[in-house]
């Protein structure tokens, strides 16, 4: 038993279908097609453009023509249930055990995209960490902090988790410095944060990260007060939660080119260092 399915647009959706000659023969139906199919159409109560289709028509016996539906596999199994015998129940399991392949194809897919989403996003949080990190030093060098060069790149690497986490202070009350390990403690994880994120596939916050290191450099490039650069970064982490709808359900960015999210451009200084 072998159906050939054909895509057809039903319900603004181009899906796989099934021939209604091709059921029709399957199931061994003694009754005329035409009066089988109206049959099944009115006891079922389908509605064409929704359920099925009508598509061009076929050459008959004795140069006759005829018209053929096109079933959705969800309705062809109804159908074939309707005979009620063993044949019927043979092409219904038919039909399930294609939508199981369908299924087992598209989880395959899925995977793929998300393992591919997650190496183009590893590369791209790695190539902003790095320029977080050249920048901040860089603004040290221009802005001379109290701070030695390694606790202040430290502190811009951890404003960026507070920040995305909105860490303020601990149970006790204390500020937090190390917001590293309070994301450590928040997911269980001995794990850096970020390889903690690339390997359970957490592609929102890695790309919250990387959104936010991009606007860090550009605010550190343009030598603004180190208060107006974290107030800008939030404002960026607060429109990125406002977005937060642009992704789907399971996790998965429907942004797959991040080089279509632009920055804005940073405010004008007020206050140097």
């Amino acid at each position: 038993m072998k159906f050939d399915l054909v895509k057809k647009d039903i319900d603004d959706d181009l899906i796989d279908t099934v021939n209604g000659r091709e059921l029709h023969k399957a199931l061994e139906v003694k009754e005329a097609y035409p009066s089988w199919s109206n049959r099944q159409i009115e006891s079922l109560k389908l509605k064409e453009g929704k359920d099925f289709c009508i598509s061009g028509e076929v050459n008959l016996a004795k140069n006759r023509k005829g018209i053929c539906h096109y079933f959705t596999i969800d309705i062809s199994k109804h159908i074939s249930m309707t005979t009620k015998s063993e044949l019927g129940y043979k092409v219904r399991q038919y039909f399930i055990d294609i939508e199981k392949n369908q299924l087992m194809v598209q989880k395959e897919v899925q995977r793929l995209q998300n393992e591919r989403q997650t190496k183009l996003m590893r590369t791209s949080v790695a190539n902003s960490f790095r320029g977080m990190y050249e920048a901040s030093c860089e603004y040290w060098k221009r802005q001379q902090p109290f701070q030695p060069i390694n606790t202040f790149t430290s502190m811009i690497s951890n404003d960026i988790y507070r920040i995305m986490f909105e860490i303020e202070f601990d149970s006790e009350g204390d500020f937090i410095y190390d917001a590293k390990g309070w994301v450590q403690r928040h997911y269980n994880t001995k794990q850096k944060p970020r390889d903690h994120m690339e390997s359970n596939g957490l592609l929102y916050e890695l790309y919250l990260i990387d959104i936010l290191e991009k606007r860090m450099i550009t605010l550190l490039n343009a030598d603004l007060d180190y208060e107006l650069i974290k107030s800008e970064v939030i404002k960026t982490f607060n429109k990125e939660q406002e977005r937060k709808l642009e992704y789907d359900g399971d996790n998965n960015l429907k942004h797959t080119n991040l080089s279509l999210v632009k920055n804005d451009p940073p405010p004008t200084p007020s206050v140097f260092v």
